[in-house]
């Protein structure tokens, strides 16, 4: 398997972004308790275990990958894994730390899984890293008994001074390279995709031989997919040779293809990132359009047989509805109907998915509706949410206003305008996604923004410097929102009522001995009204 993603959360739907983050804990856990039912001989994770660098990653997910993996050990299977773009190593900087780190290095140290990877001698102490070997593999027969493995350190001929280490099982090679981009240099003769082909001079000492990569391969990824990914693809012709079976990651639409009559596979994701990563789209004309990864799951590899069977495996089920309003026509109705239709066409779909009813692990699905509304009509897309979330899924909404009616903020027209309409003036398009961010900023740091201005004014700083391009266009338009939404600007937290000299003082001797006593302001002492 791979690109499982813990730890994901998908920036401007916040709520579908929640309940994504926790199913899918559930459908990895789910995923390895599947596999091992499939008495297999080894699980190999390609990359992206994580959804972030180490530091960054919370205990939830280290919890559930170390309760899972350690499921598969317990069986004598051991795990296999390489690091991906988002769990990549991360230097450790400090003055009494120097060193890499990455989620998967830890579960590495917990004896967990092992990493394959390729190491510069330079770079690394190769004694202490055997040495480490050693104990590893120590740990794992006191810990689980004899498992049938060894951990292998070899120099790559013709890259001086970098070694591979890889892993033999029974008889069976299994050789990884990390994630890198496309054109770094591993050395002054190779770039990374010239390094591959090296892989092909080393003497692995074992009858058979796996690959592992967390790239895209053109060849095996179609060219238009590359074009909507947006990045640089490896040519096949790069990957090196002798190998029986190409164990991929990075690509979450499941791909099979072949190279030197070996199978080459992208396991797909058991999860999805953003609305692009959807199941299917519901468009205006009421199509329903399968997207490019909605065949989420993982792979079981027979070597023996050399053949793939495919284990299909989602966190939940996700629909794009598209909406185009017609300039008179009720939005609110319009989305409880198409929502209703829609939700009934996925459960339709869902059967084609997969017969396996734990196939799919969260039983609520993800809907996001993409509303494009005529004139200046302002349209609750709370309500909208509420509308959703009433025929059963996790909502999130969109709404793009056109033609030329849409609200200015100016100073004729600011004593009539609430809160909503300015702050829809100011942000345009991106008012949805400014209102799941600044919801985001206010659930992680457990701030009452309803409640508190001061908390709410700090999370909408922050939410603008996420949704702006840079700092200084943020503090412009902060200072359009303190101009035009705000009593005060600079927003202070003193009271408005005026007080002696005497009382001021009096009060802040008070706050040095006991503590700020003041009350949080509400927000709607903070808005103009």
């Amino acid at each position: 398997m791979a690109d499982v993603h813990l730890g994901v959360t998908i920036k401007a739907h916040s709520e579908i972004g929640m309940a994504v983050n926790v199913s899918t804990r559930n459908a990895f856990k789910r995923a390895i308790d599947k596999a091992l039912s499939l008495n297999p001989d080894v699980l190999i994770i390609s990359g992206d275990l994580f959804e972030r660098e180490f530091g960054n990653v919370s205990s939830a997910d280290i919890y559930t990958a170390m309760e899972s993996l350690s499921k598969a050990w317990d069986k004598g299977v051991p795990v296999v894994g390489i690091e991906g773009n988002h769990d990549k190593l991360k230097p450790i900087n400090l003055p009494d730390i120097k060193d890499v780190e990455s989620p998967l290095r830890l579960l590495e140290r917990s004896n967990l899984i092992i990493r394959t990877e390729y190491l510069a001698s330079n770079v690394v102490n190769l004694n202490a890293m055997r040495r480490s070997i050693e104990a590893f593999k120590r740990n794992v027969k006191k810990t689980y008994g004899d498992i049938d493995l060894d951990i292998v350190l070899k120099e790559i001929p013709g890259a001086i001074g970098i070694v591979e280490k890889y892993v033999i099982i029974g008889d069976v090679a299994f050789v990884g390279v990390q994630y890198k981009p496309v054109n770094n240099r591993i050395s002054d003769s190779y770039k990374f995709y010239e390094f591959l082909r090296l892989f092909s001079r080393i003497d692995y000492g074992a009858k058979r031989k796996v690959f592992m990569a967390h790239q895209t391969i053109e060849g095996i990824v179609s060219t238009e997919f590359i074009r909507y990914l947006n990045e640089q693809a490896i040519e096949i012709r790069y990957l090196p040779k002798g190998f029986d079976y190409y164990a991929l990651g990075h690509i979450h639409q499941y791909t099979a293809g072949t190279y030197e009559d070996a199978y080459v596979v992208y396991p797909g994701s058991i999860t999805f990132r953003d609305a692009g990563e959807f199941d299917y789209t519901l468009t205006n004309d009421g199509e329903l359009i399968k997207n490019k990864c909605w065949d989420k799951g993982f792979v079981l590899y027979d070597m023996e047989n050399n053949a793939i069977r495919r284990i299909r495996l989602k966190s939940m089920s996700s629909i794009r509805i598209k909406i185009a309003l017609n300039s008179n026509e009720d939005p609110y109705a319009r989305v409880r109907v198409t929502t209703k239709k829609a939700l009934a066409m996925l459960r339709r779909a869902e059967e084609e998915f997969s017969d396996d009813s734990e196939s799919i692990v969260e039983s609520t699905p993800g809907v996001l509706v993409e509303m494009t509304s005529p004139g200046d009509r302002i349209i609750d897309d709370i309500l909208l949410r509420d509308i959703i979330r009433e025929e059963g899924a996790h909502p999130s909404v969109k709404i793009e206003y056109s033609g030329s009616g849409s609200v200015q903020v100016d100073d004729s027209s600011r004593e009539s305008m609430d809160m909503n309409e300015i702050l829809r003036s100011v942000f345009g398009d991106k008012y949805t996604y400014y209102l799941d961010v600044i919801e985001s900023i206010g659930l992680k740091s457990e701030a009452r923004i309803d409640d508190d201005a001061d908390a709410f004014i700090r999370a909408l700083r922050a939410a603008l410097d996420i949704i702006t391009e840079n700092s200084e266009e943020a503090e412009k338009t902060f200072r359009i929102l303190a101009k035009y939404l705000f009593k005060y600007a600079p927003i202070p937290l003193d009271d408005e009522e005026k007080k002696s000299e005497k009382e001021t003082k009096k009060e802040k001797i008070e706050e040095k001995v006991k503590g700020p006593t003041r009350k949080p302001r509400t927000l709607m002492d903070y808005f103009v009204k």
